[in-house]
């Protein structure tokens, strides 16, 4: 009976677990909710959304309208702005001299509360504070300092203050006028220097032929602009700005601290007098002729070839001439009148008197040619004109071919080459052409055996008709 219940109860388990359906197992999806630290099952993919940090407004120490109060005013006053009080500022700087190099300046400050410090210097621009520190001291709104000079290049300097406060606020202030300071314990000043403008240049004449320091200044502002050395005269300096912008001070530049100066005056207006000379570039004369005008029977004609003085020869009335090198020649004139006015000008001219070449291909032999027309083809030995029957030729380089037309018997054959400097060379071809050449020979025979051959025709024919005649009769 047990071993038949038992059966029954394993037949009835049979048949519920074929009832059910059997599938594959798919992965499950699901949204669930897991802790931070509980892991993730292998095998599956979860698709979360990852939290970000929190963006949050800083609290700051204002106070809003929203806090909460006890009822008292939580408002409290701003601090001060430091830059909301008067600073110091400088009102005036005066600088007047007191010999012997030394200056006294005197300044006048605002909004002064409590003793500044005040350092005076001594610069040459007003674009950067640069300059010789002179001294310094204490100040309320008026102060002022006695100082000497230290041992700067003669010039122009203009003065300037820095006022420090005690918190240490800083401010400055400019004289108004620049002030002239002549070193007189440096070197002498030059005094044989000339100077003249002309088409923008500037042109320094040093007799004494030494070592020259050019500083330019400002005209308006006396700040320094700039420092040339020379050393070989007439010197030429281009201006970027017509001359009434510029001052000019001169030094001795011998030695490795400038000497004292000596003033330059650049002419407002162009000098009255001018040079001519030739309009050429290059010539073939060694003497070149110039003429200084207006005319002056004072003036002092001078001519340099970089800084090798000329023979400058006169002629008459305002007329000279000077001698030229081969080459290229590049002369400043310089001009001195009376009244010690001066002008400059400059000339830049070759000296070429080598003669043009001809070379022609044939040779310069007698040629003889039974044809109408020749061609003569060479070269010429420099950039020159080639002319033939007075008509140019066409050069390819410095090559040529010429045409001439001949006539019966000799011809001659001129052909001419002529540079820019008026330099002329030549050559004379004779050619020949001959009467009896062999095709009028050919021509001769062809026509004499013709008019032989007509004549014999003509003698038979009247022969013919004489005997004919005869028996008629």
């Amino acid at each position: 009976m047990k071993k038949r219940a038992f059966l029954l109860v394993c037949l009835i388990t049979a048949v519920l677990l074929t009832a059910v359906p059997v599938s594959a197992a798919e992965p499950e999806i699901s949204v669930s909710e897991t802790s931070e630290n509980e892991a993730v099952p292998s095998g599956t993919s979860e698709i979360s959304v990852v939290e970000t940090s929190e963006i949050s407004v800083a609290e700051t120490d204002e106070i809003s309208a929203e806090d909460e109060t006890d009822g008292t005013d939580v408002l409290q006053p701003a601090r001060p702005n430091p830059y909301d009080v008067d600073r110091v500022s400088v009102k005036s700087l005066k600088i007047s001299r007191a010999g012997g190099g030394r200056y006294t300046a005197r300044w006048e400050l605002e909004n002064v509360t409590e003793e500044v410090n005040v350092r005076l210097y001594a610069g040459q621009s007003r674009k950067r504070l640069s300059g010789n520190l002179l001294g310094s001291t204490q100040s309320g709104e008026t102060g002022s300092l006695y100082i000497t000079m230290p041992d700067v290049d003669s010039g122009y300097y203009i003065f300037y203050i820095v006022v420090t406060e005690p918190d240490g606020n800083v401010s400055y202030g400019f004289a108004e006028d620049a002030v002239y300071y002549d070193n007189t314990a440096r070197a002498d000043a030059p005094d044989h220097v000339k100077a003249c403008v002309n088409d923008s240049i500037l042109y320094i004449i040093n007799d004494d032929n030494t070592v020259l320091n050019v500083d330019f200044y400002d005209r308006e502002t006396k700040a320094f602009l700039e420092r040339r050395v020379v050393d070989l005269y007439p010197a030429e300096i281009r201006l970027d700005k017509p001359p009434s912008a510029y001052e000019v001070l001169v030094s001795d530049g011998t030695a490795s601290k400038a000497g004292r100066t000596t003033y330059v005056s650049l002419p407002e207006k162009a000098s009255a007098y001018h040079f001519i000379g030739s309009d050429k570039t290059v010539t073939n004369s060694p003497a070149f002729e110039f003429s200084l005008l207006p005319p002056c029977e004072n003036s002092t004609v001078s001519a340099y070839e970089g800084n090798t003085k000329r023979t400058v020869s006169a002629l008459d009335n305002g007329h000279y001439w000077v001698k030229l090198a081969e080459g290229e020649n590049t002369i400043t004139f310089i001009a001195e009148d009376d009244a010690g006015r001066v002008y400059a000008d400059k000339y830049t001219l070759v000296l070429d008197t080598e003669v043009p070449v001809i070379s022609l291909n044939n040779g310069i032999d007698v040629i003889n040619t039974e044809e109408s027309v020749i061609y003569l083809e060479g070269t010429v030995s420099k950039d020159a004109k080639v002319i033939c029957d007075g008509e140019a030729m066409e050069m390819t380089g410095s090559c040529f071919i010429a045409k001439k037309n001949l006539n019966y018997g000799s011809n001659e054959v001129e052909i001419t080459a002529q540079d820019a400097a008026g330099n002329i060379g030549s050559v004379t071809v004779t050619v020949e052409r001959t009467y009896w050449t062999g095709s009028l020979i050919k021509l001769i025979i062809v026509v004499g055996v013709a008019v032989l051959l007509f004549v014999g025709e003509i003698v038979i024919l009247g022969m013919g008709i004489k005997e004919r005649h005869e028996r008629g009769n």
